[in-house]
């Protein structure tokens, strides 16, 4: 079986989260993708690396699936977050603003309440270079199945996204 994967993922390495109402050790760690890439070596699958550039601005098909005031957020949130003074290692909302509010808020604190579902989604610094290159790997798997050149393959993407939404973090 074809398998894509990204070392990029690494750049999202999250130490804590809210699990329970508690701050917790992250389980969504680099470890877990390195395990399932030694897991598809082993199992002989040929492995293709993907790598893409997540700071050219092109978002792609990103598009089709996501708001792109929430995929500007994601891009921007690290930078803003950490020009506020004595901010966190991470961005993790201390506030949800819920979403029957028409109007999107214009502060970082404000905007992580409005794009982040939960304590769950933390933000770092290189949360925006993984997750853009995980998405890429999803892309790509896609084309490969549309291509018809595989009849089936695995896009080992972390961070997995499978609790995003079109406009929020999950």
């Amino acid at each position: 079986m074809q398998a894509l994967y990204t070392d990029q993922h690494r750049a999202h390495a999250p130490k804590v989260w809210l699990y329970k109402g508690a701050i917790a050790q992250a389980a969504e760690v680099p470890q877990r993708a390195e395990g399932l890439l030694q897991a598809a070596l082993e199992a002989r699958h040929d492995v293709a690396v993907i790598n893409s550039d997540p700071t050219a601005g092109e978002f792609g098909p990103l598009h089709a699936v996501h708001d792109s005031k929430y995929l500007r957020f994601l891009q921007q949130a690290w930078s803003r977050w950490s020009q506020l003074p004595d901010s966190a290692a991470q961005m993790i909302p201390n506030v949800n603003l819920g979403r029957h509010i028409q109007h999107c808020p214009d502060s970082i604190v404000a905007l992580a309440g409005h794009y982040q579902a939960d304590g769950a989604c933390p933000i770092g610094q290189g949360t925006w270079s993984g997750a853009a290159a995980s998405a890429q790997v999803a892309i790509s798997a896609a084309n490969e199945l549309m291509s018809a050149q595989h009849r089936q393959v695995y896009a080992l993407c972390r961070p997995p996204g499978h609790h995003a939404y079109a406009d929020m973090a999950g």
